[in-house]
């Protein structure tokens, strides 16, 4: 079973990714700003999949 700290943390994940989606993408509206932000919720969500990584290291 999953600590409640990791159940926090990934539903924390999840949130921040899909606002990334809902906030950030449709407000790219130049290509420049498209790239800009597409590279950023790319940085984001590598950063994340890092950490979930790191916690899951942790929890064991």
């Amino acid at each position: 079973m999953k600590s409640f700290l990791e159940n926090d943390f990934m539903s924390f994940l999840l949130k921040s990714e899909r606002e990334i989606q809902l906030n950030f993408i449709p407000i790219a509206k130049t290509t420049t700003t498209y790239a800009r932000t597409i590279h950023m919720a790319a940085y984001i969500t590598q950063n994340n999949l890092r950490l979930k990584g790191e916690l899951h290291e942790t929890c064991l």
